[in-house]
């Protein structure tokens, strides 16, 4: 971004705060110090990478690239040695270009639809020092693919999983739901704090593990449930905020719509010995439906995650219906977050605290955190409206 760190981050830690100033009607909202990245480079543990041919400017020759969309284009940029990336991802992503190109493996092409290889996911633990790589192809027949594997685990000897997905729709959405497992075990643990957490191709886990730990511990202390609690966890991904803010004895719901999600975050329960956590793969806007069948129509907290648009209507309604005594909001967007924010405070919710978080350094993305309580009137209305 081209300034210190600690202008950055004074940056978007005064932006969140006007924002929620601006929001009156939250009325008196505690607003704590902003909780920066122990790392600015090398702390991303995954990276989402395009293939693409272009021609090289001076030789005019065709090469290939691993890089990311420009905003708002469809041109690509290189990024397979991107800064922010961790220090294990960067050799292996300069490996992959290496190799694909010596093998002449055939590269997608969005205009005319044809070619092979399209994306390149690849994830690594701090836990456990391995990697694992999704290779996304329009085809499941891509020529040499096998010894594309054997030649990247020669050279990183941490690569231990491979997996394909087959993407052959158009537009720019990374995976669909046929990942095939080539080589290794299906997922890879990472370690939040206490917590041991493990995560599928296809699952979503955050970015910066040192922070993602801030965000786990503080939202327990926050939140501060009982044992007799029952807790929702919404959007809950692998299980990461649910799990870290229960004990064994506190019912927690899960909801999340991506079936590979949930089937880790059950896997996450069993073995951190949750055994009164649950997670159903569905839809946010049915939390109200499943909660209802499963006995919490009256949570003692809610936490919800969900992506940058923030909560639809449905999702909004059904949260004000169950009413829980506390919500925990932690978005990756703060104008939909204090959009909703709003929504709460007209249904008698009072946001007591908000915190930022920087997952994400040298870029301009923010995670906030927010904790709400239920208050017996709508907040900061006046009686006319």
């Amino acid at each position: 971004m081209g300034r210190s760190y600690t202008k950055q981050l004074t940056a978007k830690h005064e932006r969140v705060l006007e924002m929620v100033r601006e929001a009156t009607e939250l009325g008196e909202v505690q607003f704590l110090s902003p909780v920066g990245s122990p790392r600015q480079t090398g702390y991303r543990n995954h990276a989402k990478l395009v293939f693409r041919h272009r021609r090289n400017r001076e030789t005019h020759d065709q090469e290939l690239i691993l890089g990311v969309y420009k905003p708002g284009t469809h041109s690509v940029m290189p990024a397979e040695s991107c800064i922010v990336h961790h220090r294990r991802l960067q050799p292996l992503l300069r490996s992959l270009l290496e190799e694909v190109e010596a093998l002449e493996i055939p590269i997608y092409d969005e205009r005319t639809g044809e070619g092979a290889l399209r994306y390149a996911l690849a994830r690594t633990s701090d836990h456990t020092s391995l990697t694992h790589l999704t290779l996304v192809s329009a085809t499941d027949k891509i020529a040499k693919l096998n010894t594309l594997i054997l030649r990247l685990q020669h050279r990183h000897r941490e690569l231990e999983s491979v997996f394909l997905c087959v993407n052959g729709e158009t537009g720019n959405n990374l995976l669909t739901s046929d990942i095939r497992q080539i080589k290794g075990p299906p997922a890879l643990r990472e370690k939040f704090g206490d917590l041991v957490l493990e995560s599928r191709a296809g699952a979503f886990l955050q970015a910066n593990t040192e922070i993602a730990s801030r965000i786990y511990t503080t939202a327990a202390k926050w939140l501060d449930v009982w044992a007799a609690d029952g807790v929702i966890d919404l959007y809950c991904g692998v299980g990461a905020l649910g799990l870290s803010s229960i004990n064994h004895n506190t019912r927690l719901l899960g909801i999340e719509a991506s079936e590979a999600a949930i089937e880790c975050a059950q896997a996450n329960a069993r073995r951190l010995k949750r055994h009164r956590a649950e997670f159903v793969a569905a839809p946010a806007e049915n939390v109200l439906e499943i909660a209802k069948a499963k006995g919490f129509q009256n949570p003692s907290a809610l936490i919800v995650n969900p992506p940058r648009k923030g909560l639809s209507q449905e999702a909004g309604e059904a949260i004000v219906e169950l009413g829980p005594r506390k919500i925990l909001y932690v978005s990756c967007e703060p104008e939909t977050l204090v959009r909703d924010l709003r929504g709460f405070a007209r249904e008698g919710w009072a946001t007591r605290r908000v915190r930022v978080y920087d997952m994400l350094p040298q870029t301009p993305h923010v995670e906030v955190m927010a904790l709400l309580e239920k208050t017996s009137a709508p907040i900061g209305l006046d009686s006319d409206d």
